[in-house]
């Protein structure tokens, strides 16, 4: 019984390696015989070509292209969660071409020129470790207990975006978009009455402190002229004395030193504080740049020679069908 097995298994091996050759046979007839159709025809496929490249130089320009506008904000008053509320609601009122927001936005009701709105953080470490103090675990702790997927580069910054305090706001416009739109979105964001309630209390909290420490810097330069007018009445007097108040002076110096830093970046920080939602740069349209689907002078030439081809197969295909359905049976 073995030996009849073994010339089946030979015959069938045989008839694999025979169909895989004719398939690869076949392969290769077809590729030579696209090659010879498209050196017959090689005219018509330069003027499908060379057509579909002028005809889509002339289409693209005929068409409005769009714009965009890239806008760095800086958010005061930890309110960067209601900046990324306020932007999506912005963008479902643009979905649903909300006429009473379009109105509110000042945009035009016939035709928006507004398409779309997004913002993302600009990503800055140091603000997230600042929001912990130097002797405080909880942020090793957040890091240690958050979960992160390795594919998603993007991961860490989406668990802090609302801690950031820059961001970039992108907005999408027709052809007709300008910068006006985005002082009125810009406006619109920060036309808040508890936001704005919020930043009033803010910006009274930093004047507060600001004035109590410039009047600690005045305190201190009066303590410091006193310990001078002393050192200078004692003179030959206790040296020890003097050493003391060698060290009440060092430590008034440095004291005054960490106080006018502190004031430094509270006159800072009261500048940008006049809305909540402060533009960090130009606020400036440029035209977008195009897909490739919009690309007309590449996609019209490529769209007319492929289906040139794609004729070109059918019609091969027929013509060998029509061949074996004539053919007389055997």
């Amino acid at each position: 019984m073995s030996n009849n097995q073994q010339p089946q298994d030979e015959i069938d091996l045989g008839y694999l390696f025979s169909a895989a050759g004719k398939s690869y046979r076949n392969t290769v007839r077809l590729a030579f015989s696209a090659i010879d159709f498209l050196l017959k025809y090689w005219y018509i496929a330069l003027i499908l070509i060379v057509g579909g490249a002028v005809g889509g130089y002339f289409w693209q320009q005929s068409e409005a292209r769009g714009k965009t506008a890239k806008v760095m904000v800086r958010v005061n008053f930890d309110g960067a969660g209601y900046l990324y509320q306020t932007v999506e609601l912005i963008q479902k009122k643009i979905d649903q071409s909300d006429k009473a927001f379009m109105e509110a936005v000042g945009l035009d009701m016939e035709d928006p020129e507004l398409i779309s709105i997004a913002v993302t953080p600009v990503v800055r470490m140091q603000d997230i470790v600042s929001r912990f103090e130097d002797s405080n675990r909880s942020l090793e702790s957040v890091l240690k207990n958050v979960e992160f997927e390795e594919d998603d580069e993007f991961a860490l910054y989406k668990t802090f975006d609302t801690d950031y305090r820059y961001h970039t706001v992108e907005i999408g416009f027709k052809a007709n978009g300008k910068e006006k739109i985005i002082e009125a979105l810009m406006a619109y964001i920060n036309n808040n009455p508890a936001i704005e309630q919020m930043r009033q209390m803010s910006v009274g909290n930093l004047q507060d402190q600001l004035s109590s420490k410039e009047q600690t810097v005045m305190q201190i330069d009066t303590l410091i002229k006193e310990l001078r007018d002393a050192t200078k009445k004692q003179g030959s007097g206790s040296g020890t004395y003097i050493v003391e108040k060698d060290d009440d002076f060092d430590q008034l110096i440095r004291s005054k030193v960490e106080i006018q830093n502190e004031i430094k970046l509270l006159r800072e920080e009261l500048i940008l504080t006049e809305q909540t939602v402060v533009p960090m740069s130009t606020l400036a349209v440029y035209p977008s740049d195009r897909s490739f689907t919009e690309r007309r002078m590449i996609m019209l030439p490529v769209l007319l020679f492929g289906g040139f081809c794609l004729l070109a197969f059918f019609r091969f295909m027929y013509v060998r069908l029509r061949r074996i359905a004539d053919a007389p049976e055997e």
